[in-house]
């Protein structure tokens, strides 16, 4: 094997277990994760010690960005951007769309202007990806409707990232009071999913489950009611959702 090969098949050995992109005071940083390299169009460098930041100058609230690293005059740098990203044909890495020399590192969802979110769920890494875990509950609300309806707010709905392969399950346990029975449904972005769970005694357990992928970005994660037979169901749930990133 001669000098390029081996080099290029230990940058190979070396994509899927160098760095994890975290928010630390306020920045983004790449840190090192079980090595301390990375590679970049074909090349392999060394993430420094402290790692690599980047400020949130000029992104816009509600916004998902992608976060490539990319080495200019000789230096590691990171860049966000809103261009999405795809598998590189010449090293099979994760790169940005059209720019072999920008190497996908993570994403974020903005919530406010220049500010990166402190919330582990609004910042997901490519690499050495964490189980994320987050509980909410609706408070008390009721709802008269035979179908389902959105009981959550923005306030305690949960919003998180997810990549097009995690795995993300999410959870309700709760009652609802309703003589002609009641129903309840997790939601996403507004839309009833997975399994319902009804009952018709009164304060009826109530525990709905979804597990499964969604679309790759930012996502909404709440609560649906219903009273199937009419009447009004009152209650309080409450519901976790959790996202398994593979390693």
């Amino acid at each position: 094997m001669n000098l390029c090969a081996a080099i290029a098949n230990f940058a190979a050995s070396c994509t899927t277990s160098q760095c994890r992109l975290v928010e630390l005071n306020g920045m983004l940083v790449l840190r090192r994760f079980g090595g301390r390299k990375i590679v970049i169009n074909g090349g392999l460098y060394d993430i420094p010690v402290e790692g690599v930041s980047i400020a949130a100058t000029s992104t816009q609230a509600n916004n998902l960005y992608y976060v490539y690293a990319a080495v200019i005059n000789g230096e590691l740098v990171l860049e966000w951007s809103s261009v999405g990203h795809t598998q590189s044909e010449v090293t099979g890495i994760e790169i940005k769309l059209g720019d072999e020399t920008r190497t996908l590192v993570g994403m974020v969802y903005v919530l406010q202007n220049d500010a990166w979110p402190a919330a582990p769920e609004l910042v997901a890494s490519w690499y050495n990806r964490q189980p994320i875990a987050k509980n909410s509950s609706t408070g008390a609300v009721s709802v008269s409707s035979t179908s389902f309806q959105i009981v959550t707010t923005t306030a305690n709905s949960i919003g998180f990232l997810c990549w097009a392969d995690d795995a993300v399950s999410l959870s309700a346990a709760g009652y609802a009071d309703c003589s002609n029975g009641s129903a309840a449904m997790v939601a996403i972005d507004g839309t009833p999913i997975g399994a319902y769970a009804s009952g018709v005694q009164p304060q009826a357990s109530l525990a709905p489950t979804y597990a499964g992928l969604l679309t790759e970005g930012y996502h909404l994660a709440g609560i649906a009611m219903r009273s199937p037979n009419g009447g009004t169901s009152s209650g309080v749930i409450g519901f976790d959702m959790t996202v398994s990133g593979h390693p």
